[in-house]
């Protein structure tokens, strides 16, 4: 059977999710393509051409283009690492892995396996193809006959597949052999290997299982391993298992044959030989011209470099040509010659790898990873290169990357400038010069940029000028010198450098550092900045200093050249020297001698002066220098030894002198000589400086150049032999035998082995020496080991030799006593600082050493900074060694002091170890001013000269400061003197370092452009040097401001005011950096210094304004009270908030806020910091103590009260038993915080405008945070009093819009007023014995005793009701004579709530006499005390008349005055006015007033009519309507109710039972609250109570049924019940309302169709056997609508099925079924007779037929009522007697059912008839034909004959009570779904849901309610609810009638027999009815 399915119909079935298998199809096609391919493989070569085509469909497929699908290597390149892995080596793929992408859509498990077998097989065709070919078995044109270059070809295709397959699956064995074999082919030895090695590694036991194994393959794997690697005579791997535990094997060559992969190609490549190209021809390599000699070095050495490590074709033969086209016109061109036949190619090295990484991956920078040791010392990068300035690449650096050149032709790179002419300039370029044009005009149009830049300095200078002059006064009280100089450098930021004449040293050396350190961000940044960072050639702390070892042999030899020497001219004789190599055919080594040589040798005969004496080579030459010797040590020793070894032989020097006289020969050995000393010397220089203990160079390296040193030793020996010899008396003035004499005492003192002693008799000699030659003096520039030769510099040796005993024990790390040299070094150290000069001699004495004048000149400002007037005595055995430090630079004594630091460091000392910290601060300050105070000194060497102090300052910063703020006792040594010092040393670097401030204001105002390279992209090091400056900057501030407290601390009697000059210092700074924006650098130390500070600072004015900035600043937080105006931007990104801070932030916060009106502070930002700060607080485990009394608190808040407690309360009586809290275990709670946060979320939820049901949150989390508050402590009575507002809002959200929890949930309100009453209490007995007298607390109180009162007045009347002081089930046991049980107390009586409520009232007025609203709820509460009857009232005295009277009077005195008549917007108040009216015309009625004084009353109010006043009675009615009407009036948006109902009360009492009186009530009623649809327009004013809206609209809509009762207003009534029932929220018991109008409305209609009583069982109790027939001349007769149209009875029974169904069980359904069965008896006895009568006239007379008598009831037996027999008996039939007819009649075989006669007609046949009747005419046509079924009871069932008891009789069994409670699920009916329903039933549905009409087709089943479920048998007895309404007087009398067990009744009646229904006579008065009930 085929299924169709709806395009718009959604199957439930169904799923969304659409799969995709476009990766399953696809995979699925390729593995056809592959099987494809596989069977073309297969055929062999006759079918190779479709393989090959069936291949190329197969790799085209889109499975490979997956990536995943791609190699390890691919997939990196194209998409990068996997997001969860930062590098792809620390992940490494493990062996037998398939690589796979990480991702989520990875393929299925196949893809891997068909991508491995289909490159696996792919490359084996291939090999396979190769083989046919080669063998001729596949000749065509798609494969002609293969040749070498073929081979090679293929099979480096195929081993690219075997590769891609291996990819996929690396544990294929049988294709790593394979792929061996094809390396084998190509000749690639390492990749043959590494497979072979490969298919060992394969397997789990490795070699050592293979060999054990008995396949062959493997085992022959093993074996070709073992060949390989003893062909590539790897000795180190065969020497190692498990190659070594292999035995030479031989296998046959048939097996080896048979065993081959691809046997054919291997023969073929040993018949053709290796697929290898053959050796080159010679080859020169052509190199860019170099701009100067050291870029000639350069380029010659990577050269060099890269042929030696393979970077470049090392081809026999190959020479080096330059390409000098560039640097002059075109020149010949040069023919390359090669030194063997042939022409050999020329290779320009452009086309070579830019670096020798880039050519040899498996190398590391270049370098080979198992070179020898000896060849490792030829690369220079193990070599440090001595003196290396910054702004060089050490030989370290450049030898780890060495650039080769490129193929970029690019101007830049080759030092030209662009031209008009050639290539044209990138896009790039063009459109940045464009923009520095626009720039340029820009800058012409606005002629006044420079006062844009002024205004936008004026920001930072202001904040500075106040920094400097708070902090710089703060100083001067203190002997510090202020900030001076730092004001100048605002005023003029590029200033010059300062005169010596007009200022001190101090100024000129500081602004001379300023200006330093200015020109190097300028012009050096990039340059120099290597330098700031520590980045020097020696790697040595100082490169002036002195090694920490002491054990330096170059110390003292180191001087400033007395001289001036000139540079070396970059580029002479650089043209000629290269067109000389470009005329012959050189090696690379050879042009590199030349190049030495060219440097080394004198080119002058004359003087025989080399560059090397001349001229003061650059740094990068020097460089080069040093690493060509190095690299190319072997070459140029063996080419300057070759002439020294024919001098060797005696034979050959007596020759040598014999020819001296040539001229030639003498300058040539001179010049040799000159050359070997000038390497002597330099090999000394590298030799001394790395054999510096901190040099970082490698031992074996430093062991390789000291033998270096000694070869050349010896050489240069042999030389000054030779020259001697060549001299017939050799003179002391020569330079030459004098450096030589230098040099070879320079190497004694470097030499281990020889003693100090020798070394000291050396010097001596020397020194001898240079006196008889008249003291020379010899400048070595080029050397930093012995820069000069002279006397001086040997006596300073001598002096350093004979104090390195000292050193040698201070610096003896060795030793383990630390105060021996505690006791020797201190004093002396001490000494020099206060006594720097012996006497003024010796201060005045010219010393040309720069160091030695810049440590006396360092030691006199440090002898002026500490003011010291007498000088300290010397200590006793140190004037040598003080003599000797005197004349060292600075460097010696700070490394001196340093080492007295790690001496205190010893035994833990931290007030020494800090003062050591600061002595050295102050002795490279010194150094600073005084090295910058040369005007000699040029502008580049005092720039290097501060970035070399700067770059060690941190080093003594930081440390002091991390001592200073972890020990207290840090500054204990630290006298006002030595803070003095110290503070003056910090003030000036700060100044220095605000010149970097100022410059770097420039660039933050756009006044200076950033720094850029020469390609226009910022600097790099610019940023680092900014972090660098500021970390600085904000640690000195930090140690400034230490040592300024500690100063505060020792003098008092200076400081007056300690903490107001803290806080301002700390502001100043704050300020200063922050509008900078480094505020938060340095990992915010500051911050946090300024955080703890400030905390601590709390008694300071503008405390919490600098408090806030601070969190600012570090969290984001704004703790402002106007952030708009105080809050400062320091762009400091904020950091998470934590607890602790959290926790100090607190009482900041509770202070700001109690700067704020809770209403404000709710709108307010501080509210957000505030819930922020509560969020990272983390509360607590509660206590033992918190969790007792939070249950103290619950038990209280639930339980009952107490009046004589509300009593005590107004004496400030009232206390919990609770447990104290500690304030440690609750801080927050202690300082108040939860409360506030309650009191936040209470007043968010109470200032809001609500319109319309709202959340409870902000109630629910005001209450929590409440009662955390008040588990600290239940003191606070404010917190009780907040609590109780909560509570009390709670209570009023849920009762104003909805009556919903008033009429199902009385007793949740209850409770939630009990809570607040509690609260209330407490809060008032609290309040009256510890709140203080300030006038907040004063109207605080006022406004508690008003919402107190409020709450009390309001709990007593409705909807409320007196329901929070019942007592319910609440009992407790009494012990008197005996253990009784009883109610704890007496419940509060309504009326002592009121006199409770007067009470607090009255003080409230006390404490607010104006509020209008207190005096308003005053009146009202003295009105109900005055007219409460004796019953409420009791023996309680009540007010008098004017004391009501006089509250209202009050009330409306004091109401706001409209501000203007034009304004609309505030609505009158109308309560007043209206009430005093209200209580005026009730004394009026009570007789309590006359009407004349009532008016005089009313006058108080200006709606009062103005007319004559009312004197009688008879005229107050009228007077009083008037007033109401003014009143009325007033109330322009018709928002007031109460007037209208009052009106309409008024007119109906004046004549209660008059027609025209309820005409008139009506009348005013539907003018304003009802419309003529009965819709109730009632709204709620603004100051109505909340809950009270409901008790009006319930009394207006009882007062109006009672109105349409009496006019008779059926229409009315069914509207209004129809609009209340929908309605149940907006009215108070909304139950008990609608029954009222359901009986009010049920009166009328039996009164409309005068329907008696009972009448139902009048007509139905007697025998009807012809009901069925009778009843349906009925029913056509109601369905005919001309017939029925006038009749009031049947118009009864249709309105009363109407209201049953819109009843919908709400209440009882009883009384209205009887009145339906009374209606339908009426219709029956009436319009039923008359039809009966017509159709028997109108038929025709039947034959007559014997008649039986009928037996009488006097013969008939009685049956028993009370026999099990009629109990049982269901169908309403009497039991046949024994003796009747009937039994003894014979049954026949098959007998029809005896028909069995019926006692009265049952009523729920009687009801089916009545829903018939009303039933439309059309609906009886409309015959239902399928099972319907309505609320799951109701079924409809065809083919049933007539009304079947038996059916019935299976339907559910229950109470009377059943129907009603099962269809209480509809008692909420909406709107729609009526006229739904009526909708239906005006078209084919019955009146009633679930019944239609009768025929005899149709039985319906269905649940009836109470009547509708007794038996047919039983006659059911009308009840009459009218009259037990009557009866019982109320709504509460007529439910419980309702609620009566009626079904005792029925029970009673029906055992009662035949005698009750006789008793019940239908007389109309229901006498007998409600007697039953």
């Amino acid at each position: 059977m085929s299924t169709f399915k709806a395009l718009n119909i959604e199957s439930d079935d169904e799923s969304d999710i659409e799969i995709d298998d476009t990766k399953e199809i696809q995979i699925e096609e390729a593995l056809k393509l592959y099987q494809t391919a596989l069977k073309y493989h297969s055929e062999g070569p006759q079918s190779y051409d479709k393989a090959a085509d069936a291949y190329r469909a197969l790799f085209e497929s889109d499975i490979f283009k997956y990536p995943e699908s791609l190699s390890e290597l691919r997939r990196l390149e194209q998409y990068g690492l996997p997001a969860e892995t930062d590098d792809f080596l620390q992940d490494e793929l493990e062996a037998g892995a398939i690589a796979t992408v990480n991702n989520s859509d990875n393929g299925p498990s196949t893809l891997p396996q068909i991508l491995h077998l289909s490159y696996k097989n792919h490359g084996e065709f291939m090999l396979e193809l190769l083989q046919s070919r080669i063998r001729g078995q596949v000749s065509s044109v798609a494969f002609p006959p293969v040749t070498q270059n073929q081979v090679a070809i293929a099979a480096a295709a195929a081993l690219n597949y075997f590769v891609e397959a291996l990819d996929k699956d690396d544990s294929d064995l049988d294709l790593w052999r394979r792929s061996s074999a094809v390396a084998g082919v190509l000749g690639s030895k390492r990749i043959e290997r590494f497979c072979l090695e490969a298919v060992l590694d394969g397997d789990e036991e490795g070699v050592n299982g293979v060999l054990s194994l008995p396949g062959l393959e493997e085992a022959l794997a093993g074996l070709q391993l073992k060949d390989l690697v003893e062909r590539l005579r790897d000795q180190l791997s065969l020497g190692q298992p498990p190659l070594s535990n292999i035995k030479k094997r031989k296998a046959s060559t048939m097996l080896q044959r048979k065993l081959a992969p691809y046997p054919t190609i291997s023969t073929t490549q040993q018949q053709w030989g290796e697929v290898r190209s053959t050796l080159p021809p010679p080859v020169r390599f052509v190199l860019q011209p170099p701009n100067d000699w050291a870029e000639l070095g350069d380029l010659i050495l990577r050269q060099m470099l890269a042929e030696q490590h393979g970077g470049a074709p090392a081809v026999p033969g190959s020479g080096i040509v330059f390409d000098l086209s560039l640097l002059s016109p075109q020149p010949a061109a040069l023919k390359p010659r090669s030194p063997s036949s042939g022409s050999p190619s020329r290779v320009s090295a452009q086309d070579m790898a830019s670096t020798v990484g880039e050519q040899f991956p498996g190398l590391d920078q270049g370098k080979l990873t198992l070179l020898p040791q000896s060849e490792q010392l030829r690369i220079a990068d193990t070599v440090t290169v001595p003196a290396e300035p910054a702004g060089t690449v050490s030989a370290a650096t450049e030898g780890a990357s060495m650039t080769l050149p490129t193929r970029k032709r690019s101007t830049d790179a080759a030092g030209l400038h662009d031209t008009g002419e050639g290539r044209t300039k990138s896009k790039r370029l063009r459109a940045r010069e464009s923009l520095a044009d626009t720039a340029t005009t820009h800058e012409n149009i606005v002629p006044n940029l420079s006062k844009q830049y002024q205004a936008d300095l004026d920001y930072f200078q202001s904040i500075d000028a106040c920094c400097f002059e708070a902090i710089g006064a703060l100083m001067k009280e203190f002997g510090v010198h202020g900030f001076e100089l730092a004001q100048d450098l605002q005023l003029d930021p590029y200033h010059k450098q300062g005169n010596a004449n007009a200022e001190s040293i101090v100024d000129v050396g500081l602004r001379n550092a300023c200006t330093s350190l200015t020109e190097f961000l300028r012009d050096n940044c990039d340059n120099l900045a290597p330098l700031l960072f520590g980045q020097l050639a020696n790697g040595s702390p100082d490169a002036d200093g002195v090694t920490k070892s002491g054990n330096s042999k170059r110390a003292g030899f180191e001087g400033a050249s007395k001289t001036e020497i000139p540079s070396m001219p970059p580029n002479v004789g650089l043209y000629e020297w290269l067109l000389s190599m470009d005329d012959d055919w050189y090696h690379v080594k050879d042009i590199a001698f030349a190049w030495l040589m060219s440097l080394l040798r004198a080119h002058d005969t004359t003087d025989y002066q080399t560059t090397y004496t001349r001229y003061r080579w650059s740094e990068r030459l020097k460089t080069m220098v040093v690493r060509m010797i190095v690299n190319l040590d072997d070459h140029i020793y063996e080419k300057l030894r070759e002439p020294l070894d024919e001098f060797a032989t005696e034979e050959a020097r007596v020759i040598e002198k014999t020819n001296k006289n040539s001229a030639d020969d003498m300058a040539r050995t001179k010049t040799d000589e000159e050359v070997i000393q000038t390497l002597f010397e330099l090999h000394l220089d590298v030799y001394s400086l790395i054999k510096e203990p901190n040099s970082g160079v490698d031992q074996d390296t430093v062991v390789a150049q000291g033998d270096r040193l000694q070869r050349w030793c010896d050489l240069a020996r042999t030389a000054m032999r030779r020259r001697a010899d060549m001299q017939d008396q050799p003179s002391l003035s020569d330079p030459l035998n004098l450096r030589h004499l230098w040099a070879l005492t320079f190497h004694l003192n470097v030499c281990d082995d020889v003693t100090q002693e020798h070394v000291i008799a050396c010097l001596d000699e020397l020194r001898a020496i240079f006196k008889a030659a008249a003291e020379p003096v010899i400048e070595l520039v080029n050397n930093a080991v012995m820069p000069e030769l002279s006397v001086a510099t040997i006596d300073g040796e001598v002096s350093r030799l004979t104090t390195k005993d000292f050193f040698e024990k201070v610096f003896d790390e060795s030793q383990t006593d630390p105060m021996p040299l505690i006791e020797s070094l201190e004093p002396m150290l001490e000494y020099l600082i206060r006594n720097p000069v012996k006497n003024d001699d010796e201060a005045v004495r010219i010393d040309h050493d720069e160091d030695t004048s810049r440590a006396r000149a360092a030691a006199v400002i440090l002898r002026e900074n500490t003011e010291v007037e007498n000088l300290y005595p010397e200590p006793p055995g140190t004037h040598e060694l003080i003599a000797v430090l005197r004349d060292r630079n600075v460097s010696v004594q700070i490394m001196l002091w340093q080492r007295l630091r790690q001496a205190y460091e010893a035994i833990n000392y931290i007030p020494m170890i800090v003062s050591c910290y600061f002595r050295g601060i102050e002795l490279q300050m010194s150094d600073i001013k005084n090295s910058q105070s040369r005007v000699d000194v040029p502008p580049i060497a005092r720039q290097i000269n501060l970035l070399k102090i700067l770059r060690q300052l941190p080093g003594l910063v930081n440390p002091s400061l991390r001592l200073v703020q972890s020990s207290e006792d840090a500054l204990e040594c630290m006298d006002n003197e030595r803070l003095r010092s110290i503070m003056n040393a910090l003030v000036e670097l700060l100044q220095l370092l605000h010149a970097f401030n100022a410059f770097e204001d420039t660039i933050r105002i756009s006044q200076r452009q950033p720094l850029t390279t020469d390609a226009g992209l910022p600097l790099m090091t610019l940023p680092a040097i900014t972090v660098y400056l500021h970390d600085l900057e904000i640690r000195t501030w930090m140690i400034l401001y230490l040592l300024f407290k500690e100063a505060l601390g020792q003098n008092r009697n200076i400081f007056s005011t300690p903490n107001e000059d803290r806080f301002e210092f700390l502001q100043a700074v704050h300020r200063s950096v922050g509008a900078r924006g480094f505020v938060h650098e340095s990992n915010r130390i500051f911050l946090k210094l300024l955080k703890q500070e400030v905390f601590q600072l709390t008694m300071v004015d503008r405390h919490e304004l600098e408090l806030s900035q601070v969190l600012y600043d570090m969290y984001g937080i704004k703790c402002y009270l106007n952030p708009a105006i105080e809050c400062l931007e320091h762009r400091s990104p904020p950091e998470p908030l934590d607890k602790n801070v959290a926790l100090q932030t607190l009482d900041l916060l509770m202070a700001q806020a109690s700067r704020l009106t809770i209403r404000d502070l709710v709108k307010h930002p501080l509210k957000d910091t505030i819930d922020k700060v509560h969020g990272a607080l983390v509360r607590k485990k509660p206590t033992d103590a918190i969790l007792r009394n939070r249950e103290v608190y619950r038990a209280y808040l639930k339980s009952p009260i107490n009046p004589i407690e509300l009593y005590k309360c107004l004496q400030g009586e009232g206390q919990l038993t609770t447990v104290p809290v500690q304030q440690e275990q609750a801080v927050p709670a202690a300082k108040g915080w939860y409360f506030l946060m309650g009191h936040i979320a209470l007043s968010k939820f109470r200032s809001q405008k609500r319109t319309g049901p709202s959340p409870t949150e902000d109630i629910d989390i005001a209450i929590a945070f409440f009662m955390q508050d008040l588990e600290y402590s239940m003191d606070h009575w404010e917190t009780w009093y907040r609590l109780a507002q909560a509570y009390d809002s709670k209570v009023e959200e849920s009762i104003t819009w909805s009556s919903e929890k008033i009429n199902s949930s009385p007793h949740e309100l209850a409770q939630l007023q009990r809570a607040a009453i509690h609260c209330y209490t407490l809060a008032t007995a609290l309040a009256m014995r510890s709140a203080d007298l300030a006038f907040e607390t004063s109207s605080k109180m006022a406004d508690l005793y008003a919402d107190f009162a409020m709450r009390i007045y309001a709990s007593s009347r409705e909807p409320l009701s007196m329901q929070a002081f019942s007592l319910g089930d609440v009992e407790k046991y009494f012990s008197t004579h005996t253990v009784i049980k009883g109610k704890p107390f007496k419940e509060m009586r309504v009326f002592v709530a009121w006199r409770f409520a007067k009470v607090l009232f009255q003080r409230a007025l006390a404490g607010n006499p104006k509020s209008w609203t207190l005096h308003f709820a005053l009146g009202k509460c003295l009105w109900k005390m005055h007219s409460a009857n004796e019953a409420v009232r009791g023996h309680d005295q009540i007010p008098s008349t004017q004391q009501v009277l006089q509250a209202f009077i009050r009330a409306v005195e004091h109401l706001p005055e409209k501000r203007d008549s034009r304004d609309t917007k505030r609505e009158p108040i109308l309560e007043p006015h209206y009430k005093l009216v209200s209580i005026v015309h009730k004394m009026v009625q009570r007789r309590d007033l006359s009407p004349s004084e009532g008016c005089r009353v009313l006058e108080a109010s200006h709606h009062a009519c103005s007319g004559a006043p009312c004197e009688d009675l008879d005229h107050w009615e009228p007077y009083i309507l008037s007033v109401l009407k003014n009143v009325r009036t007033a109330d322009k948006s018709n928002w007031h109710h109460r007037m209208v109902a009052r009106a309409a009360h008024i007119i109906y009492d004046y004549d209660e039972g008059d027609f025209g009186s309820a005409i008139g009530a009506k009348h005013e009623l539907t003018q304003q609250i009802f419309t003529k649809t009965m819709v109730m327009n009632v709204w709620r004013p603004d100051n109505e109570r909340p809950g009270r809206h409901f008790v009006y609209t319930t009394r207006y809509v009882r007062f109006f049924v009672k109105l349409l009762e009496q006019l008779m207003d059926r229409a009315s009534l069914d509207a209004l019940a129809r609009r209340v029932r929908k309605r149940t929220t907006d009215f108070f018991e909304h139950g008990a309302l609608w029954l009222e109008i359901c009986s009010a409305y049920l009166r009328v209609l039996r009164r409309y169709g005068q329907v008696p009583i009972g009448h139902e069982t009048t007509i139905f109790s007697t025998l009807h056997e012809d009901f069925p027939a009778h009843k349906d001349a009925l029913e056509k007769w109601c369905q005919d609508p001309e017939a029925s149209a006038n009749n009031a009875v049947h118009e009864v029974l249709k309105e009363v099925m109407e209201i049953k169904r819109v009843n919908q069980s709400l209440c009882k359904p009883a009384a209205i079924d009887d009145l339906i069965g009374d209606a339908y008896a009426l219709l029956y006895d009436t319009v039923g007779r008359r039809l009966w009568r017509e159709q028997e006239a109108n038929a025709a007379p039947p034959a007559p037929t014997p008649q039986v008598a009928p037996v009488s009831d006097s013969t008939q037996p009685k049956t028993n009522s009370m026999s099990l027999a009629h109990l049982m008996n269901i169908d309403n039939t009497s039991e046949p007697s024994k003796n009747s007819p009937m039994a003894d009649t014979p049954t026949p075989a098959d007998p029809a059912p005896a028909a069995r006669r019926k006692v009265g007609v049952g009523r729920r046949e009687i009801r089916a008839a009545a829903e018939a009747c009303v039933a439309k005419a059309t609906a009886a046509a409309l015959v239902p034909t399928r099972q319907t079924t309505l609320d799951g009871r109701a079924q409809m069932i065809r083919g049933l004959p007539g009304p079947d008891v038996e059916s019935r009789t299976e339907s559910r069994a229950g109470s009377i009570h059943d129907s009603a409670d099962d269809e209480s699920e509809l008692s909420d009916v909406d709107e729609s779904v009526v006229n739904e329903a009526e909708l239906e039933r005006k078209v084919r549905k019955p009146i009633f849901p679930g019944l239609t009409r009768r025929s005899p087709e149709v039985v319906v089943e269905a649940d009836y309610d109470d009547a509708e479920e007794m038996d047919e048998d039983v006659d059911m007895a009308g009840v009459d609810l009218e009259g037990v309404a009557a009866e019982a007087d109320g709504a509460e009398a007529l439910g419980d009638a309702v609620d009566g067990d009626l079904g005792e009744s029925i029970r009673t009646v029906d055992m009662a027999g035949d005698s009750a229904h006789e008793s019940v006579v239908p007389d109309g008065t229901g006498a007998g009815v409600a007697a039953i009930s």
